[in-house]
């Protein structure tokens, strides 16, 4: 029997205009593994997970591709089969229900169980996300918890419908270092525990090292490196990966001066026909203005799409 996964492919956005704005997007997870989305904001990483759950935002349309969880295949743009849950980056909790009763019924909808075993079950998730006073957090409504109140209790909705597959948008931004690390490692013990496949979208390649087993750095709408998390943070091939990993805090080193990525990401409109990092590359040479097409995330084996590669290596 094959082992599951949940499967994108070729995975296309577009605006009502027309522009691309993710374009070709391939990726896999498996049950029990980690996948770390990681890039610049306007990268294309929050679209990637609104699309595999067949939640474009108003104006986008996925024009092709297919997502599948385990034997499951649906076109993009539709809504993803059973098993498959997300942690937006903003969440949007009803105002008009407490906490508990939000948590609860979502727990007893997945689990057919009565009301005072959902409501145990709702306070379980509670504790696990390190919330302050549990109990007396299931009778509050979403406008009496802190920014990174309501995250963490995001997360708990999301958990409590026993998800195989777990899409997580930037789910620790609002919290505290301590917290964050909490909350990893609560995450990595249910991938342990429950064979939780997990894909943690963020912008700080720092704190997706802490949990992925594999990253996938996006720039401009396409994954142009991919591969298992130590040989990409440890031997970055595309400049672009470089340049992010350069732009990250030395603890060791506080003397150290960041060094910033210059210029900004074009506009969907204004992708270049080349390579899309290539007028804020420090190594451009022949070759960078052809066609790319970006790579095929679901091969996790290090590559990146940069043709100088091995220029970079040996003259970094």
């Amino acid at each position: 029997m094959a082992a599951s996964r949940l499967e994108v492919e070729s995975v296309e956005v577009v605006t009502a205009g027309g522009v691309r704005i993710l374009d070709g997007l391939s990726f896999r997870v498996g049950e029990g593994q980690a996948l770390g989305i990681v890039g610049e904001s306007g990268s294309g990483k929050s679209m990637a997970l609104r699309a595999t759950m067949g939640l474009p935002p108003h104006g986008t349309t996925a024009t092709s591709g297919t997502v599948t969880v385990g034997d499951q295949r649906v076109s993009a743009g539709q809504s993803t089969p059973p098993g498959v849950a997300m942690v937006f980056q903003d969440p949007a909790l009803d105002p008009t229900m407490r906490l508990g009763t939000y948590l609860a019924e979502t727990v007893g909808r997945h689990r057919r169980i009565s009301v005072a075993a959902a409501r145990e079950r709702a306070l379980e998730l509670l504790t696990d996300m390190h919330l302050p006073e549990p109990r007396l957090r299931m009778r509050a409504f979403p406008h009496q918890l802190s920014g990174g109140q309501r995250q963490r209790a995001a997360i708990a909705l999301a958990l409590a419908t026993d998800p195989r597959y777990l899409l997580c948008d930037e789910p620790t931004t609002a919290l505290d270092v301590t917290l964050q690390a909490r909350i990893l490692a609560l995450l990595k013990a249910r991938q342990a525990a429950d064979g939780l496949g997990l894909v943690f979208v963020s912008h700080d390649i720092a704190v997706v090292s802490q949990i992925a087993d594999v990253v996938a750095v996006m720039y401009a709408g396409r994954i142009v490196e991919i591969g298992p998390t130590a040989a990409l943070i440890g031997s970055p091939r595309h400049p672009y990966t470089q340049a992010l990993i350069a732009a990250l805090p030395d603890v060791g080193r506080p003397s150290r001066r960041f060094r910033s990525i210059a210029g900004t990401p074009p506009d969907p409109g204004e992708f270049p026909a080349g390579c899309r990092f290539q007028a804020r590359c420090g190594h451009p040479g022949t070759g960078c203005e052809q066609p790319l097409s970006g790579l095929d995330g679901r091969d996790h084996r290090h590559r990146s799409d940069c043709l100088h590669e091995h220029l970079m290596e040996s003259t970094s």
